[in-house]
């Protein structure tokens, strides 16, 4: 401390020492000063308890929210856990409806298998052509059960039917059945009493059966038939017919159909026999 501030600080105490009013006001504003430190000193120390105790509320509350979110979630699971174990439990006790069979196909009614089932089939049909007129569309039904008529067809026309398109192979299939079909109808119609003669089956090379038997019309006259047939997808079917041991059916078709196969065209025979179709039932 320099000489000049000592002086100063010096003359200012005996001031305050000879003058006791200057001496109480100096002590009233150094309390007052005191005071003032120490007001701001407490209002800090609420403020920063305030601010805690804030957090801690902030807090609290933060924690319970998240439990409650936490058991809203689990309540929440718990119920979808309990309706999806009662939808097992349903699924499992209700009854499991049972399947209705399908109703047997026509076509099933009628597929043979071996050769006397494949005859007995179309004799007692044709047992039936007087007594309950079979009309023509299950008479033509049988002809397709009872015989290969693809077969036959290729025997009849050759080499026409073998380079021929599908769609007019199964047209002239379909009108030959009807051919046969009508030609059996009117053969049978006149015919009160028919009946046919126990079969006789034997087996003629590798692949073919040549089953005899004899048509008895009206008690008295006496046709011998022979059929030759072969198996077809597991069923047995006619290819031929020999009336009398050596007429073919086969043969003679090939007699008839031959002026319309010359050009290797299915269309001319195909024409003819829906020319003749038309007429066989009409006389």
């Amino acid at each position: 401390m320099n000489e000049s501030a000592r002086i100063i600080f010096n003359k200012i105490y005996d001031l305050i020492l000879k003058n006791k009013v200057i001496a109480v006001a100096v002590l009233l504003i150094t309390i007052l000063i005191l005071f003032s430190f120490l007001s701001f000193s407490v209002d800090d120390d609420k403020v920063s308890l305030n601010l805690e105790e804030r957090e801690k509320t902030i807090h609290s509350e933060n924690e319970f929210s998240e439990k409650n979110q936490t058991s809203e979630n689990l309540s929440d699971q718990e119920d979808k856990g309990e309706i999806f174990k009662k939808k097992q439990i349903e699924k499992i006790q209700r009854p499991i409806p049972k399947k209705k069979p399908s109703p047997p196909k026509e076509s099933q009614k009628i597929i043979t298998s071996s050769p006397s089932q494949t005859l007995e089939l179309l004799h007692d049909t044709l047992k039936k052509i007087h007594r309950s007129k079979v009309d023509i569309n299950k008479m033509q039904k049988i002809i397709s059960d009872t015989y290969d008529v693809e077969r036959m067809l290729s025997l009849i026309i050759g080499e026409a039917w073998k380079v021929s398109e599908d769609k007019p192979r199964a047209n002239l299939k379909k009108v030959f059945e009807e051919y046969i079909a009508k030609n059996y109808i009117r053969r049978f119609s006149s015919i009160k009493k028919l009946e046919f003669d126990k079969l006789n089956i034997k087996k003629v090379g590798n692949n073919y059966l040549m089953a005899k038997t004899k048509l008895i019309i009206n008690s008295n006259d006496e046709v011998a038939l022979s059929y030759l047939l072969n198996q077809t997808n597991k069923n047995w079917k006619i290819f031929d017919v020999l009336i009398d041991g050596s007429i073919s059916e086969i043969s003679t078709k090939k007699s008839e159909f031959k002026s319309f196969t010359k050009e290797d065209d299915l269309e001319p025979l195909l024409e003819a026999l829906k020319k003749k179709n038309s007429m066989l039932l009409n006389n």
